[in-house]
């Protein structure tokens, strides 16, 4: 279900799929509003194509609800969305997908949030970390499962586009079990802090942190 803008109160509907399939060189724009519902499918070849978001809907209400837009680019070439004035705009990779959070705060506009989803296998919420990097920016997860620990130490870094959201929580689990001769290092992107400091680690075998964000940084809970 997809929750939707409604004045009087939230209202579930069911999310509206959009197929466009474009063809090659079709340098057209689509026109998106909140009446497509939560998800976008783009399939085919959209060369030259843009997706417009209509910014309507960034109003400075404290009665406008937070917006959801799932773009899943399903096609053989890169998407660019943007919106309607053209002053923000993102590059949806083939086979990827990006999820646009619209947040409208008490006296002041809606403020968008993007958050790209990587290739890379995610079942159930879970991503497995099997190597040394890994930056952590998709909503699609909710727990990490560190398996490089048996190789060498990792970092993950928290993209700020998530820690920006209340109450994102997510987990991080060493399933190589030999987090204590390899730690895991848990790191923000910018100036954010994990309980005030810059980095969280995980450095017992088989160790566990769960972390929520306050909008601004990170808790251990």
């Amino acid at each position: 279900m997809a929750l939707q803008r409604n004045v009087g109160g939230p209202h579930y509907v069911e999310p509206v799929v959009f197929n466009k399939v474009s063809p090659g060189d079709d340098a057209g724009t689509t026109n998106l509003d909140r009446t497509h519902g939560g998800i976008i499918v783009i399939t085919g070849n959209a060369v030259g194509h843009t997706f417009s978001i209509d910014d309507a809907t960034k109003l400075a209400a404290s009665t406008d609800r937070p917006w959801t837009l799932r773009v899943i680019n399903a096609g053989s070439t890169d998407v660019t969305l943007e919106n309607d004035d053209a002053s923000e705009s993102w590059v949806v990779p083939a086979g990827q997908e990006l999820h646009l959070i619209l947040t409208s705060p008490a006296a002041a506009a809606g403020v968008w949030c993007a958050v790209l989803s990587g290739s890379g296998m995610v079942v159930n919420g879970v991503y497995v970390v099997a190597a040394a990097t890994y930056t952590f920016n998709s909503l699609s997860i909710s727990a990490l499962h560190v398996s490089y620990t048996t190789t060498g130490t990792v970092l993950i870094t928290v993209a700020s586009a998530l820690i920006a959201i209340p109450g994102l929580t997510f987990g991080v689990k060493d399933t190589g079990l030999n987090a204590a001769a390899n730690n895991i290092t848990i790191e923000t992107e910018v100036a954010e802090t994990i309980e005030g400091q810059p980095n969280a680690v995980i450095q017992i075998d088989g160790g566990s942190l769960t972390l929520q964000s306050d909008g601004s940084n990170l808790w251990v809970i």
